[in-house]
C-alpha cells in the first residue's frame, strides 16, 4: 500500500518515515474499531519511499486488497492532514475522547502555549474520576462479598454441628 509521504527534506531517513507512519496509525486508531485496528493496522511496517509515496508493508497479500477497499481513503486523509500540519487540539476534538469542556481547555492551552499544564490538570481530573469509580465499585462489591462469606461460613458450621448433634443424641 502506498501513502503520500512528506517532501524529501522532512523524511531524510527511514526513522522519520517510520515515525510518520506511526503518527498516521495513531490518528487512525480512534476512527477504527479496536478489533479491526489490531487485525489490519497493528502489523504494518514502512518499507521505504518510492516515487514520492510511502510504501507500507502488510503481513499477507490479502491484506493489501482489504486495505485498498476499506481503509485507503481514511488512511490517505489522515496522512494528508498530518502533512498539512493539523493542530493537536483539532485532532483531539475529532477523536471524541474528551468531554467538550476538556477539548476547549486543550484548545486554549495549546493557543496560550501552556498545553503541558492543561494536560497535567486534565490527567489529575481523570485520575480522580478513575479513583472515584474504583471506590464506587469496591463499595458495591464489599457488602455482597460479606453476605457470600456469611453463607459459606454458615454452611461450614452446619456441616460440622449437625453430625455432632446426631452423635450426642444417639449417646444421650
Amino acid at each position: 500500500m502506498t501513502v503520500a509521504a512528506p517532501p524529501a527534506p522532512a523524511v531524510a531517513s527511514d526513522i522519520t518515515l517510520r515515525d510518520f507512519w506511526i503518527d498516521v496509525i495513531r490518528r487512525l486508531e480512534p476512527k477504527v474499531q479496536r478489533g479491526l485496528f489490531i487485525t489490519w493496522f497493528r502489523n504494518t511496517t514502512v518499507l521505504g519511499k518510492e516515487e514520492g509515496n510511502l510504501v507500507v508493508g502488510l503481513p499477507l497479500p490479502m491484506f493489501l486488497n482489504w486495505h485498498m477497499e476499506h481503509y485507503r481513503a481514511i488512511t490517505l486523509q489522515e496522512a494528508q492532514e498530518l502533512l498539512s500540519g493539523g493542530q493537536f487540539s483539532a485532532a483531539i476534538e475529532k477523536s471524541g475522547l474528551f468531554e467538550p469542556m476538556h477539548e476547549k481547555m486543550i484548545r486554549f492551552g495549546s493557543a496560550a502555549g501552556k498545553l503541558d499544564a492543561v494536560m497535567e490538570k486534565l490527567s489529575g481530573i481523570y485520575m480522580s474520576e478513575a479513583d472515584d469509580s474504583i471506590h464506587n465499585v469496591i463499595a458495591m462489591i464489599e457488602p455482597t462479598l460479606v453476605a457470600l462469606l456469611c453463607v459459606v461460613i454458615g454452611g461450614i458450621l452446619l456441616s460440622v454441628m449437625l453430625p455432632l448433634l446426631s452423635v450426642l443424641s444417639a449417646v444421650g
